[in-house]
């Protein structure tokens, strides 16, 4: 059968366990209790499932810590010799402060993470690290990267505080305004471009800028769209922590797609009246790829957002998901191509040469 080899040689115990009140380390040493005693010659006993893996992460707990303290001392070492500033330890700082407002968003969406799909699975949500934990934690993180940022530079601490006020109000309430939510998601990633341009004090293009807030403001929606979808799958009209309802997948759908509509349109309106005429690039020919491959690419997020296929997070989706990262790949070799390659390696492309000189 299923739980015993055609062998008559192994058998398969499953045990079901309420994950959100499980003690594991307690659970752990049971269990290896329990294999150690009835292990014998000939007899071997595999423990396997999430309160073992846990149970592992909590036995070597101390050894992971110190080898998370030496990455990141290491990795602060390498961007400071490879910026030749200080300011390279920035991209650690707001990783910890970032840290810390993630843990209080979980700990604050406890709730509704325990009856969602998927992110049930999340450490507080399935009880693996302890809320005491989490509340101890998200405060030595917070003031940990403020204090760091402080010391690195005072314009890049404020940016800092500013995206800790915008995260915590989010956090506490806006999440719960449709619309506005997504709004404030799509500025904190931006305010991070305005975070690199504080700390290394060079002008921030407003290009960039309009184009981010559309990029993400359509990413943000996307996973809204995908909730919307699963409210309606389930039979049910309100989303637990959120502002929408069933009903609003015509309205998420639309404003996702203007959004992913525009950001590539921004990106040929950046080429044709700035990155031409300034001659930054010296085959600009060569970034006509960007916009057609962004494109693809968000017309592929949306598809799979509307099929209710999509990532919870979109962002760890682009990281994870093999075509993205082609997509993203080939669009660095786009940018890099126009600042390398010698001028007027694709004449048929040259606008001064299609449309004549501007």
């Amino acid at each position: 059968g299923l739980l015993v080899s055609p062998d008559m040689k192994a058998a398969l115990i499953k045990a079901q366990m309420n994950e959100g009140s499980i003690d594991y380390p307690a659970t752990f040493a049971a269990l290896q209790q329990v294999r150690e005693t009835l292990a014998k010659p000939g007899h071997q006993i595999y423990v396997t499932g999430n309160p073992v893996l846990t149970g592992w992460v909590y036995t070597y707990l101390n050894q992971i810590v110190e080898i998370m303290m030496w990455t990141l001392l290491l990795l602060s070492a390498l961007l400071i010799l490879y910026f030749r500033r200080f300011y390279g330890v920035a991209l650690p700082l707001l990783g910890i402060m970032a840290s810390g407002t993630y843990i209080l968003n979980d700990l604050l969406d406890l709730q509704g993470d325990r009856g969602h799909r998927s992110k049930h699975k999340r450490p507080f949500a399935s009880g693996r690290i302890k809320l005491w934990q989490g509340f101890v934690a998200s405060p030595l993180l917070i003031i940990g990267g403020l204090v760091g940022g402080l010391i690195l530079s005072p314009a890049f601490a404020t940016t800092m505080l500013s995206y800790l006020v915008i995260t915590l109000a989010y956090s506490l309430r806006l999440k719960r305004a449709a619309l506005i939510d997504t709004v404030l998601l799509s500025f904190l990633y931006t305010l991070r471009l305005i975070m690199g341009a504080t700390l290394a004090a060079v002008a921030l293009s407003q290009w960039l800028l309009v184009f981010s807030m559309f990029l993400f403001v359509s990413l943000s929606m996307a996973k809204r769209h995908v909730e919307v979808l699963q409210l309606a799958a389930a039979g049910k009209r309100y989303a637990a922590n959120r502002g929408y309802r069933a009903e609003d997948a015509g309205l998420t759908l639309g404003i996702g797609l203007a959004t992913a509509t525009a950001a590539p349109l921004i990106l040929v309106l950046y080429i044709i009246e700035s990155a031409w005429p300034s001659g930054l690039y010296s085959a600009p020919e060569a970034l006509w790829a960007a916009p057609v491959i962004l494109s693809l690419w968000l017309m592929r997020v949306w598809m799979l957002a509307n099929r209710g296929e999509l990532h919870d997070d979109p962002v760890v989706f682009a990281v994870k998901d093999p075509k993205s990262l082609l997509a993203g790949g080939a669009l660095a070799v786009s940018f890099l191509a126009a600042a390398t390659l010698p001028a007027g390696f694709a004449s048929v492309l040259n606008l001064d040469q299609v449309f004549g000189a501007r």
